[in-house]
């Protein structure tokens, strides 16, 4: 029975020699002899109230030891400073001369700023500079040629322009945050414990030294990929993710099937690249077997070129030369292979590459650099990304060729851009025909080559106007999904804020039916959990001035609509409803049209 189960015995290792002696394995392996090892298992005594009791006192002896020996001298320094009155008024201990400051971590506060002061010196350089529209100008020329010149560093940017551009300058209303931190000072004339400012820079290094979260998102990304079945394309769906380019596979079911002329010239570069082993070919990696292909290949000694006659050594002849080999005894001679030559080594070094270098892409991505606007400083904003990506989604398929993307294939999407008035009857006809014929037409027929932007137009005549838009801006806020259901509903209850149903009520109470009808659509539709509560929180407009004594405070949501309008502007928008096809306004388009001419009309585009 012990000879059974001997194989299942506990084999010596490095970290079982320390059992036993080395002497005894050096005198075993001598003389041939056998060696019986007792196994034991020490039990760690249980605890006892004496164990208790001593611990307990010695920790409180050395508790004492070290307030006496360490806190005591320092408590006697500040006293004895205090007696003789402390620093000046005008003196800090940062300031003093040949002082050490022991920082203590986890110390760091914020200290929060109040808003600037009229008396300021920074307020009174914002009014100057706000005054003069000469230096304004100026400033906006500057930062629209230094755009220019970023531009003009890329490829294909060469000879860009400056035509028309729309820049902001916003002031800010408080101090940049201040930051203070804690710990032991310690100078010539006294210790003690001391707070002393700290630059933002520094905290906000000291946070990304701390807590890296770049690189903690990059290990885990690198560790998917590694032990990814397969890496390369999990690399790549990393990718696709951050830039939401979408899955070629899904790409394939919605956008429309290649016409025969474009099916030919892929063929053709197919076979191209087959041929020649062209750019593109991705190498499988495994175990590859060439004895299928051996047989094909005639033998180099039968082969003759035609200069000479002798035949070129191949690959093959050199594998069989290696195989054919044997020595003088008949025996085969087996070629050996070195660690870097096994499939296993190179499967890993693939591995290996793929999940580096999502490594160094999810590191360079997330990283964040420290930037601080100095106090006193100005921002000059121009268009937010969100309008700058719009128009260029407002381009004909036709000239998808001036646009650069990183996709294989420029998507042939037409863009409707539909500007209503929630207040118009025009636009509430209109809006009606798109949202409950158009669109299933659109959906079922054009899927992947017409989308619909709704663009809001507010008109200044319609004092209600600028209250409805908002309403539907904070629902965009809340929950975009909700957006066209909630448009729907405004469009149906439009008489109701006409001027003769608004002229006897206040602002707030206007909003308040607004949101009304966002919680009345969260009853019909639960998908949509629509909180009446938090878009009147968004919209309605207090009653105590702002910052700095600001009256014109408006609500959470202006600053959105503000965006809106300046797009209307920029592209020439003055009345509504008006509809652009591809970027371009068409007024061939009705508001009375029906679906049957919707329809005609994309056909017509569409097919040219």
């Amino acid at each position: 029975m012990a000879q059974m189960f001997k194989a299942f015995r506990a084999t010596s290792s490095l970290f079982r020699l320390n059992r036993v002696p080395l002497t005894v394995h050096a005198r075993i392996r001598r003389d041939g002899g056998a060696a019986s090892v007792q196994g034991v298992r020490l039990k760690k005594a249980p605890m006892t109230r004496r164990y208790m009791l001593g611990s307990a006192i010695g920790v409180l002896l050395l508790y004492n030891a070290f307030t006496k020996i360490v806190f005591a001298p320092l408590d006697a320094l500040v006293d004895e400073f205090e007696k003789e009155g402390g620093l000046p008024d005008n003196e800090t201990p940062e300031d003093l001369e040949g002082g050490l400051f022991i920082p203590f971590p986890g110390t760091i506060k914020q200290i929060p700023q109040g808003p600037f002061r009229g008396s300021d010196p920074e307020w009174q350089e914002y009014i100057k500079f706000n005054r003069d529209p000469t230096l304004v100008k100026a400033v906006r020329a500057e930062l629209a040629e230094i755009t220019r010149k970023s531009v003009e560093k890329v490829k294909g940017g060469t000879g860009a322009r400056v035509l028309k551009y729309w820049l902001d300058v916003d002031y800010p209303q408080r101090p940049p945050p201040a930051f203070v931190h804690s710990g032991i000072e310690i100078t010539d004339d006294f210790v003690s414990w001391s707070t002393v400012p700290i630059e933002q820079e520094t905290v906000l290094r000291l946070q990304q030294a701390l807590f890296p979260v770049s690189v903690a998102k990059a290990s885990w990304k690198f560790l998917q990929v590694l032990f990814s079945q397969d890496p390369e394309e999990k690399a790549r769906s990393i990718m696709r993710a951050h830039y939401k380019l979408p899955d070629p596979v899904e790409a394939r079911k919605a956008y429309p099937a290649l016409t025969p002329s474009d099916k030919k010239v892929i063929a053709e570069k197919v076979a191209q690249a087959s041929i020649t082993g062209g750019i593109g070919v991705t190498a499988q990696t495994g175990n590859h077997n060439h004895s299928t292909a051996q047989p094909t290949q005639e033998p180099a000694s039968k082969q003759s070129d035609h200069n000479g006659g002798k035949a070129l050594p191949t690959p093959w002849d050199a594998a069989s030369a290696d195989q054919n080999n044997v020595d003088q005894n008949g025996s085969a001679q087996p070629k050996r292979r070195t660690l870097r030559e096994t499939e296993a080594y190179k499967m890993m070094a693939i591995r290996t590459a793929h999940a580096l270098f999502t490594f160094r892409f999810t590191n360079t991505v997330n990283w964040k650099q420290v930037k601080v606007i100095p106090r006193g400083s100005i921002v000059v904003s121009g268009l937010n990304s969100s309008a700058v990506y719009l128009k260029i989604m407002a381009l004909a398929p036709k000239f998808y060729g001036q646009l650069f993307t990183s996709l294989s294939h420029a998507p042939k999407v037409h863009t409707l851009e539909v500007y209503l008035d929630y207040v118009c009857p025009f636009s509430k006809k209109q809006f009606e025909t798109l949202y409950e014929q158009v669109f299933p037409i659109i959906k079922t027929k054009y899927t992947g080559r017409v989308n619909v932007v709704f663009r809001q137009q507010v008109q200044p005549w319609h004092p209600s106007s600028t209250l409805v838009h908002e309403a539907s801006v904070a629902a965009l806020r809340l929950d975009p999904t909700t957006f066209w259901a909630y448009s729907a509903v405004l469009f149906k209850h439009q008489t109701e804020f006409f001027d003769v149903n608004v002229v006897n009520e206040t602002r707030n109470q206007t909003y308040r039916r607004l949101a009304k009808l966002y919680g009345a659509l969260g009853a019909g539709g639960p998908q949509h959990q629509a909180n009446e509560e938090k878009l009147y929180e968004l919209l309605a407009v207090g009653d105590k001035a702002g910052e700095g004594g600001a009256l014109n405070i408006g609500n959470k949501v202006t600053d959105d609509l503000k965006l809106l309008i300046k797009l209307g502007r920029q592209t020439g928008i003055h009345v509504s409803p008006t509809v652009l096809w591809d970027g371009l306004v068409d007024n061939s388009i009705s508001s009375s049209w029906t679906a049957d001419q919707w329809d005609k009309y994309f056909e017509e585009k569409l097919h040219k």
